[in-house]
């Protein structure tokens, strides 16, 4: 790890010029007791001490930039912080409490010099060291007041004003120091550390996915990483009675799904506040189970409740990036096998299937739904398994017009009954779904070798039409399919369900986005479609659906869709978000003539009751745009996640420049080579003949390398870091850093607590091996694991081990030195 390296070899420099130091005023010491002292030996001893305050300063300095390194996203914040922490803690350290922090304590600096030496040594005549009154007054006795004073210049340099030494040694000979001291920040550029830079905020990375099972509840401190595999898909997954709640965990990362599979199942993500924490997940579901994030969260597909009583609680902001607008229809794109783009999995809603389920979003304040749900997707947790497992075949989903959607609301993109095989003006068959009997009959109806591949057949009166796309519909403000894009057998998707031993078909509607969003306002605003909608909604959604206050100014809420949710101001506690101008919607006047009641002939196309229909805007609230992102800002922003998150489940980074762009390269890359030299640590294991290799430090820190499955309950309480080629089962109380190329499965049963110690883990990564003669450390094994930080825009200067060297003896200089 860069970052490591370069904090190990300042903490090691910094103790190393403490003891060179040190050993260098005992040789001063030692020269001098045999020949004599003077005020330039004072000066080099407060020097020496100035020099071993500013290694004290840079250590806290660079700890404090490692523990924001996040929050200070570029090399200029990172230095800006260094070197306001330098200096700050300089001044702490030397500043007369008495006068202000603009004056330096010379007491401070006089602890600095030994005391035989500024006060004459044992048999020394009385007259022999440092005038103390003159050192007081920082000017000769009697003449004007020089104070101690402190000066901050341009936000680099401390300078230490009138220091003043005058000395008589035994020889009763005076000499005399007049100086200033100059104590610079070092110039140090914290370079990005490759694929690692935030890898000290993790405490789990399992490149397979992370399970937890056993029942009970597991506090985890730092960021975790779940991959995916060919087996079970990976992920994050949290078994019936477990609960996962993170703290302080800057990022979660799920390249696959999250699962909460209930009952008595939970995530929990606190808030960090004054932190930036967030949650990436390709989907988020929840069967019966439970979700709390206090983070911002960024989901690739769907926020799915799928089992009876789920509750998804979310706050700060909600990024449901994923956008398609694919949906199978002409003129569309098609891939290179010549087959539909139409891709549910790219485009991101909240779908809501099980029933008494909640979704709290109450504390949102950034809400960005780009995509819409659709209809084909599996709504249960034994429907996913099946489609998972080749067992369950679907045809292309549907797109539907919300992007928030709840079971039930696909009734509105059923083809209306009444145009479901006509002839002429007469409906033949009027039901939909259709029994395969009448499958039969639409076959029979049309012409032998006629247009029947386009949905009609016959002429005239007599036209037999298997979808009408021209009839006028009662219930959608007497409107025609046509009117919202219909106009083919392009925009119908036949789907065949077994029910009870018979075949069911259903006729569903396909439009694009614009007119699918348009089609469901016209249908929700009938009142018994409404009605029909609004008891779903209650009965898979009775904890409601809440959203915070989307007219605040400070909020912003960009719902791409249409969006049921809750709403006391409603009579059935539901109200529709959407962006349709609805005055474009108001029924149509009918047809013309009346009843027979009133005189008139009867028609097939009768006046629109009115009373059939609400007043417009009563049923739905229109989102102001102006306080929308656009589709194109959407694009864009889009785009930006979708690049972060690839890069994140690639190295940890968010530098999506890294990313192979050939898919074909790109596969054979994952987070645990992106992290760990795989090739390189292999062989070394082969080479000294070890499938395990542990490593210790001085203090009894340990690491552990193997490419065996590892319990955590076999492994020693000081174990800082566990690096494993295969699984790791956490079986009980762990502190510090587990990477797993397989997966990582937590057991709550016997896990209270998984733990970060960051100071711990730098300390480890140079622990030495039990192989004898074995010069690799932990560190060795990571990627670009040596020097991230450089002096100036050069290469870093090292000694033999490879630690970083500052030299102090050019951060601490003299100014205005004078010598009598």
């Amino acid at each position: 790890m860069i970052i490591a390296m370069a904090m190990i070899g300042i903490l090691a420099t910094t103790l190393l010029w403490m003891s060179y130091m040190n050993y260098m005023i005992k040789v001063a010491d030692v020269r001098n007791k045999n020949s004599f002292y003077s005020a330039e030996e004072v000066v080099e001893q407060i020097m020496a001490g100035l020099r071993q305050t500013s290694a004290e300063a840079v250590g806290v300095a660079y700890r404090d930039v490692m523990a924001n390194w996040e929050d200070l996203a570029t090399e200029d914040q990172r230095y800006s912080a260094f070197a306001t922490t330098y200096m700050d803690t300089l001044i702490d350290l030397l500043k007369d409490s008495s006068m202000g922090s603009g004056y330096y304590n010379r007491e401070k600096l006089k602890a600095y010099v030994d005391t035989d030496v500024f006060n004459g040594g044992p048999g020394d005549p009385e007259y022999v060291g440092v005038d103390v009154a003159s050192w007081q007054n920082g000017a000769p006795a009697g003449e004007s007041e020089m104070r101690p004073e402190m000066e901050m210049v341009n936000n680099n340099s401390i300078i230490l004003k009138n220091i003043y030494v005058s000395y008589t040694d035994s020889e009763n000979r005076v000499s005399i120091v007049q100086t200033d001291v100059c104590m610079d920040v070092p110039k140090l550029i914290f370079e990005s550390g490759g694929s690692i830079d935030g890898l000290y905020e993790y405490t789990l990375i399992g490149n397979a996915g992370i399970d937890v099972t056993g029942g009970g509840t597991t506090t985890t401190e730092g960021s975790i990483y779940a991959g995916t595999n060919d087996t079970d898909g990976g992920g994050l997954n949290i078994y019936p009675a477990n609960t996962l709640a993170l703290d302080g965990s800057r990022r979660v990362i799920s390249k696959g799904d999250i699962v909460v599979e209930g009952p008595a199942a939970s995530l929990v993500v606190r808030d960090m506040p004054g932190e930036d924490n967030r949650v990436y997940a390709r989907n988020i579901t929840l069967h019966s189970g439970t979700v709390s994030l206090g983070s911002k969260t960024y989901v690739a597909n769907d926020l799915s409740l799928n089992g009876p009583g789920s509750k998804a609680t979310l706050s700060k902001e909600y990024y449901g990036y994923g956008v398609s607008t694919y949906n199978g229809l002409p003129g569309e794109p098609l891939s290179s096998e010549g087959k539909s783009l139409v891709d549910s999995a790219s485009s991101s809603a909240i779908i809501i299937n099980g029933k008494n389920s909640t979704l709290d979003m109450s504390g949102v304040n950034r809400l960005l739904l780009a995509g819409r749900s659709y209809i084909g997707q599996a709504s249960t947790r034994t429907e996913a398994d099946e489609i998972k497992a080749g067992t369950r075949v679907t045809g292309d989903p549907v797109m539907m017009g919300e992007s928030i959607a709840v079971k039930g609301g696909q009734i509105a993109y059923l083809v209306p009954a009444e145009c479901i095989g006509t002839r002429g003006d007469e409906t033949v068959i009027g039901q939909n779904p259709i029994n395969s009997e009448q499958v039969n009959d639409i076959e029979e109806m049309f012409a032998p070798g006629g247009a029947g591949n386009e949905g009609a057949s016959g002429e005239g009166e007599q036209t037999f039409h298997e979808v009408d796309f021209n009839k006028k519909v009662y219930r959608l403000g007497d409107r025609a399919l046509s009117e919202f894009g219909v106009t083919s057998m392009d925009h119908i998707r036949k789907v065949n369900v077994q029910y009870r031993g018979n075949t069911l078909r259903y006729y569903y509607l396909v439009m694009d986005e614009t007119n699918a969003e348009r089609y469901f306002v016209q249908y929700y605003n009938f009142n018994a479609n409404k009605e029909s909608i609004d008891r779903y909604i209650n009965t898979y959604a009775s904890g409601g659906i809440l959203l915070g206050d989307f007219e605040a100014p400070d909020n912003q809420y960009t719902i791409l869709g249409n969006s049921l949710v809750s709403s006391v101001l409603a009579d059935s506690g539901v109200t529709l978000l959407t962006r349709v101008d609805q005055s474009t919607l108001n029924p149509s006047e009918g047809g013309e003539g009346g009843t027979p009641e009133e005189g008139g002939e009867e028609t097939e196309n009768p006046p629109v009751d009115p009373d059939a229909y609400t007043e417009t805007g009563t049923n739905a609230d229109e989102v102001d745009k102006d306080k929308q992102k656009d589709e194109a800002e959407v694009l864009g922003l889009s785009a930006g996640i979708a690049n972060t998150y690839k890069a994140l489940t690639f190295n940890l980074t968010e530098d999506a420049s890294l990313v192979p762009t050939d898919p074909e390269v790109a596969k054979n890359y994952y987070v645990f080579n992106g992290v760990i030299k795989e090739t390189d640590v292999e062989k070394y294991l082969d080479d000294n003949h070890k499938n395990t290799v542990k490593y210790e430090t001085d203090s009894g820190l340990k690491a552990i390398l193997t490419r065996e499955p590892l319990n955590v309950s076999a492994v020693d309480d000081q174990t800082r870091l566990i690096i494993s080629f295969d699984d790791v089962l956490v079986d009980k109380n762990f502190t510090g850093l587990i990477i797993a190329k397989g997966k990582i499965t937590v057991n709550p049963a016997s896990v209270v607590s998984i733990k970060q110690n960051k100071m711990d883990l730098y300390k480890v990564l140079e622990a030495k091996s039990e192989i004898e003669g074995d010069a690799i450390t932990p560190i060795d094994m990571f990627v670009n694991g040596n020097g991230s930080m450089q002096n100036g825009a050069e290469a870093p200067t090292v000694d033999d081990a490879g630690n970083l060297i500052i030299d102090y003896g050019e951060i601490v200089r003299y100014m205005n030195w004078i010598k009598k």
